[in-house]
């Protein structure tokens, strides 16, 4: 267990690019990905069914993980991930034309990511992810508008 660990921000419902979705849980010490729906919803919608369902989707993962502490999260799903926050190198947060993304780059190779992640987001939503990701990492953000 972590000592004084304190949530210092959340930010809910990005997918990642294989289409499972995650909020992301920052704490002074690591950042916690939480599970909240995946592959099979796309399987059942499609592409064009994924972007209508996505507004539920985010509003099914505003309230997950609610009171919950950073362990009870890790524990309920199999591919909930934590990192620690030394082993985040850089995090870059880009607004594109039809949507926004958050690379996370690592100092070396996580269990079950690899050496870096994509998270994708609405173009607004840039708003909600920059302040969050700076208060967290501070000297690790980049923001490219």
């Amino acid at each position: 267990m972590w000592m004084s660990e304190e949530i210092i921000g959340r930010i809910n419902g990005l997918r990642r690019l294989d289409n499972k979705y995650f909020n992301l849980i920052f704490t002074n010490s690591r950042l916690i990905g939480e599970y909240v729906a995946g592959t099979g919803i796309f399987l059942a919608l499609g592409a064009l069914g994924l972007a209508a369902a996505e507004p539920g989707i985010r509003n099914q993962a505003a309230q997950m993980g609610i009171n919950k502490t950073p362990e009870k999260i890790l524990s309920e799903h199999k591919i909930n991930f934590e990192i620690n926050n030394f082993d985040i190198d850089k995090i870059i947060v880009k607004k594109s034309l039809f949507d926004s993304s958050m690379l996370i780059k690592f100092n070396q190779k996580v269990p079950k990511l690899g050496k870096n992640v994509l998270f994708l987001f609405p173009k607004k939503g840039i708003e909600e992810v920059e302040p969050v990701v700076i208060h967290a990492f501070p000297n690790k953000v980049t923001v490219k508008k």
